[in-house]
């Protein structure tokens, strides 16, 4: 009865001349809310379970963010000179939980955008003051420092880490925490390498380090290791589907290029067609 109500309340271009629904009547039909896939009020804050592994849930991500470039004649907000962090404002808005930020060095630790880049320091205290407001639910910062050509530079980033963010970060390390538990913190997970990336511009491996690059990366380590005694630091690894582990007591982050995830997807789905 209410799915011949609906249809009598329709119009065209929803039914055609006998009565019947269209393609866009019948696509508008199974679209309503009373044929969604899921519960509408799974769809309210607060209706989930959210006290499981943080490994448990997907979580909205963020990669390739892009600064859109505006009209000069543009008189909005959003073409306000100092506009730089729009991108990150309008992603928090829009409920993104994981930010993936790859850093360079020039005069100041910087993130590189699609067309741009912003100061990595004002980046992380727009997380700190603005990242929590609408959601409380924890922010996943993934810090790429391969493109960083000095060992030092890779370093420096735990202190402005700890500096900008400071009780914002989560501190435990010893199990993976639910989303509950890290309500309000940010969680940093070291992005395990450049080559994960192949759309960034890298330079080449014999620029970034000669004789005492070995010396210089024991440095890098043992900063990040002095760290993670202040805040939790997870390690990423490319994922590997044929012996995938962790020691325990250690959380560690897989990564996977997005072709070859896209690549398993087909292959997944194909099967299932089969």
């Amino acid at each position: 009865e209410a799915a011949a109500s609906q249809l009598k309340a329709m119009d065209c271009p929803y039914i055609d001349s006998d009565g019947h629904l269209t393609l866009a009547g019948l696509s508008t039909s199974l679209c309503v809310q009373e044929n969604s896939a899921i519960r509408p009020e799974l769809c309210q804050p607060g209706s989930c379970d959210m006290t499981r592994p943080m490994k448990d849930y997907w979580i909205a991500t963020s990669h390739h963010i892009i600064l859109e470039t505006l009209d000069e004649t543009d008189c909005s907000p959003m073409a306000e000179e100092g506009n730089d962090l729009e991108p990150f404002t309008r992603l928090l808005q829009e409920g993104c939980r994981c930010f993936s930020l790859a850093l360079v060095e020039a005069t100041e630790l910087q993130v590189v955008l699609q067309n741009k880049r912003v100061s990595f320091a004002d980046v992380l205290e727009l997380l700190a003051v603005a990242g929590f407001q609408q959601c409380e639910y924890p922010i996943v910062l993934v810090l790429s420092l391969q493109q960083l050509a000095l060992p030092r530079q890779r370093g420096e980033v735990a202190e402005v880490v700890f500096d900008k963010l400071g009780d914002r970060l989560w501190r435990s390390s010893a199990e993976m925490p639910s989303p509950e538990e890290a309500k309000g913190h940010v969680v940093v997970v070291l992005a395990p390498g450049c080559d994960m990336d192949p759309g960034l511009d890298l330079k080449p491996k014999l620029e970034r380090g000669g004789v005492g690059s070995t010396v210089e990366d024991s440095e890098v380590v043992e900063a990040w290791q002095e760290a993670a005694k202040r805040f939790a630091v997870w390690c990423g690894q490319v994922f590997d589907r044929t012996f995938a582990q962790k020691l325990p007591g250690e959380i560690t982050v897989g990564f996977l290029p997005s072709d070859e995830l896209r690549s398993l997807a087909e292959f997944k789905q194909q099967s299932m067609l089969e």
